[in-house]
């Protein structure tokens, strides 16, 4: 959460209502796509940030891609 390279992730996290699932007791691997990996799939999708967030399905799916237990 202190890293600027991560703000639209923690964003995205906190959006869905994922954060007490990241931060919960046990192991798991975030691999954590940067501002610049979002920044990548909006353009890609043609969205706007705003679109990805409003989007929670999409978002979710994004979000569980990059954790693994």
């Amino acid at each position: 959460m202190n890293n600027s390279d991560l703000n639209m992730l923690v964003d995205a996290v906190v959006h869905v209502d994922l954060a007490d699932t990241f931060m919960a007791d046990g192991d798991r691997t975030v691999f954590a796509p940067t501002n610049d990996a979002f920044a990548k799939l909006l353009s890609e999708n043609n969205m706007t940030a705003p679109q990805l967030l409003a989007d929670t399905e999409m978002l979710k799916e994004v979000l569980s891609y990059h954790v693994v237990s």
